[in-house]
């Protein structure tokens, strides 16, 4: 149960960014069907209205084995090759070899970028993204797929258009682990990014580094391996630990995770985790070896060369009230503990960024897609703001 749970959780995380894997779902209305299918007879299926003609030839969704919905019962695995590749991106449109853009990046800049095609691209003054995913695999996040589900969703619709028109974009998931068991040898090490699904299935990538750029984004095998990650990863989560390893370190930058991190590109970081990151919690674990809590923001945003100014932090938590939450945590509970824990640590650092450059959302709601909107609305309303677009 709990490696189909997590096929579906990588499903419909590639539907932020392909959509169609809500073909042949019941529906009410057209946004209930994502951006790419409409309603129809009460399923999701077809092109939307604005798309049913004048279109450059795209097909219509079908419902075969790799676009079908997928239950909780069913394998969601992929047919992908299981050879892997973690050096650095190889030269394509926009980018360099050592996958640094063959722009400046953001770094202040107020116009837009040009592809290698001439035609105009970026976010406003953001030309290049670095969208970085700090995932809790840890067991107790089994029971909040479909919660992340409907919030990656919404975030489909609101937030999506917005990383298309970059001029160019680094995709990556790295883990709460110490190291991810699923990794070659050399890359299990915190801060890595996931190359190998949790079925032992290397991910392979349009340019061949270790992360999605664009061309993969579209690719349904491409990212639905980088997010099938399970969840029997390491109790003892270390989120901060693995998103500093991620950004900061040389060893990784220039061997396992060659390319993906860009000083000049706008840094978009997804945090989702139901656990705080904790100094002896009350499991026995230690946590991330950062210091203190209030050290993380701005440690973190030090990192950068223009600072805050070219980062944005949503952070997917437990509720911070345990008395109202529909999740009330219980860390003694099963193997990893059940529910999701207000997390103090991880609100301060999240709290450390600008109120227009940080947003917090919840593991405890229901899963509705219309739930999440507002969130989504906001996320696009600062990111636009952060890039002046």
């Amino acid at each position: 149960m709990q490696r189909s749970l997590h096929a579906v959780w990588a499903l419909a995380l590639t539907a932020c960014f392909s959509g169609r894997f809500l073909a042949g779902q019941p529906c009410a209305s057209d946004p209930d069907c994502g951006t790419e299918l409409q309603c129809i007879d009460g399923a999701c299926g077809g092109l939307p209205a604005a798309q049913t003609s004048g279109s450059s030839g795209a097909a219509p969704p079908t419902t075969s084995s790799a676009t079908a919905p997928v239950t909780s019962s069913e394998s969601a695995t992929s047919d992908t090759p299981t050879s892997t590749s973690t050096g650095a991106a190889s030269a394509t449109t926009g980018e360099t070899s050592s996958g640094t853009s063959s722009s400046e990046g953001t770094g202040g800049s107020s116009s837009a970028g040009s592809s290698s095609t001439g035609e105009t691209c970026g976010v406003g003054r953001c030309r290049d993204i670095d969208m970085l995913v700090i995932y809790d695999d840890s067991a107790s996040m089994s029971k909040k797929v479909q919660t992340a589900i409907t919030a990656m969703l919404a975030f489909q619709i609101e937030v999506l258009p917005l990383v298309q028109d970059a001029c160019s974009v680094h995709f990556g998931v790295v883990t709460t682990d110490q190291k991810y068991p699923y990794n070659p040898p050399e890359c299990q090490q915190i801060g890595a990014l996931a190359t190998v699904n949790n079925n032992g299935e290397a991910c392979v990538f349009a340019e061949g580094g270790p992360y999605a750029t664009q061309p993969d984004l579209m690719d349904f095998e491409a990212l639905s391996c980088a997010l099938d990650i399970g969840a029997d990863g390491e109790g003892d989560e270390r989120p901060i630990d693995a998103l500093f390893a991620a950004v900061t370190s040389k060893q990784l930058n220039s061997g396992c995770n060659a390319g993906f991190y860009r000083p000049g590109a706008f840094l978009f970081v997804v945090l989702v985790s139901d656990e705080d990151d904790d100094d002896n919690d009350a499991q026995g674990h230690s946590g991330s070896s950062m210091g203190g809590a209030n050290l993380w923001g701005p440690l973190f945003q030090a990192t950068k060369p223009t600072g805050v100014a070219d980062m944005y932090l949503l952070a997917l938590l437990g509720d911070e009230d345990p008395d109202t939450t529909m999740c009330p945590w219980m860390p003694l509970e099963g193997s990893d503990g059940l529910g999701a824990e207000p997390s103090p640590n991880l609100r301060t650092f999240a709290g450390s960024f600008p109120d227009d450059h940080h947003e917090i959302g919840t593991l405890c709601l229901p899963p509705d897609v219309d739930a999440f909107k507002p969130l989504a609305q906001k996320v696009k309303a600062e990111m636009l703001a952060a890039c002046e677009a």
